[in-house]
């Protein structure tokens, strides 16, 4: 796995305590996977609606890259396929 990060796109809004955000973000097959984060690992904590959460990316498959997400996912692991159409280098 690279120690290089990444970031992927995703929604955030206010999550259940002071201290953490929710994310919402996707898989490549469109399935939805969401966590609460602390905000340091969200680009523009501040800002509610379309921002980037930290992950680290494994594996670069062209169209397809596969992320480790700073969290566990409620739907799944925290190893994920997603486009790379949704990541940006940090």
């Amino acid at each position: 796995m690279s120690d290089k990060t990444w970031w992927l796109k995703c929604e955030t809004s206010k999550g259940m305590f002071p201290d953490e955000l929710a994310v919402e973000s996707k898989t490549i097959d469109g399935l939805v996977f969401s966590f609460f984060i602390n905000p340091i690992f969200v680009k523009e904590p501040k800002i509610e609606g379309e921002n980037y959460v930290k992950v680290w990316l494994y594996a670069n498959n062209g169209p397809s890259c596969s992320i480790k997400l700073p969290e566990y996912p409620f739907e799944t692991s925290n190893c994920v396929n997603v486009s790379r159409e949704q990541l940006m280098e940090a």
